[in-house]
Order: structure tokens, then sequence, then C-alpha cells
């Protein structure tokens, strides 16, 4: 198996994008509300904590996902297979919420960004693999 580094530095990076746009302009007010964000609960927050271990849990997650790539690859069937693997992370966060009982919106926020963010990977790990 061979990970083709800068392709998952950068996709790494686009799926930070991703977020940002997702959880800030996009939906980051419904999300903040779904989940009873304040601002006394935000400024509590090791947010230096928070960031690391997210990039370091994408990091894991891009190069898991280049790893599952065969070895022919391009920009559409990376597409393709950011697809399969969102399809099955949004199914899971289904999953779960049915049985926490969380509201259906932020089950489409959640998933929907992993599903979103599955396809850039997809996308970039194809394009540059």
């Amino acid at each position: 198996m061979s990970i083709p580094w800068l392709a998952v530095v950068v996709a790494t990076v686009a799926a930070f994008a991703v977020g940002f746009l997702w959880y800030g302009p996009l939906f980051g007010k419904t999300w903040s509300n779904l989940i009873g964000m304040t601002d006394e609960k935000r400024k509590k927050a090791n947010m230096g904590q928070v960031f690391g271990i997210a990039i370091a849990l994408t990091l894991v997650m891009t190069i898991l996902f280049a790893g599952l790539l065969p070895g022919e690859v391009d920009a559409t069937s990376g597409l393709q297979y950011g697809a399969v693997v969102g399809a099955i992370i949004l199914c899971a966060f289904g999953i779960n919420a049915q049985f926490a009982q969380t509201p259906l919106m932020l089950t489409l926020i959640d998933g929907g960004y992993m599903f979103v963010t599955s396809l850039v990977m997809g996308l970039v790990l194809g394009a540059m693999g």
C-alpha cells in the first residue's frame, strides 16, 4: 500500500475548509442551537485541544481512506469512493441518532458534513494520487 502523502495533507486541509464553511456560515447557528452550545461553553473550551485532536483524527481518517483506494484512481473514481465512504458514515450517524433521539436536522448537519468531506477527500486523493 502506497500512501500519497501530499494528497493526504491537501485532503486533510480541504476537509477543514469544508468544516469551516459547514459549521460557520452555512449551518453554524443552527448546529449550535441544536447541541445547546452557548457563548459561555464556547469560551471555556480548550480550542487548541479541540482543533489538535480534530486535525489528528482527520489526518488518520484521510490516511485510512487513501489506504482503501486501489492503485489506479482518478478524480471521478475518487469521488465515487468518497460517496460510498460518506454514505456509510452518514448511515452510522443516523443509527446513533435514532438511539440518542437527537433531532433529524442535527443528524443531517453532522452526517452531511462527513458525506461532503468524504467526497472532497476522495476527489483530492483521486486527482492527486
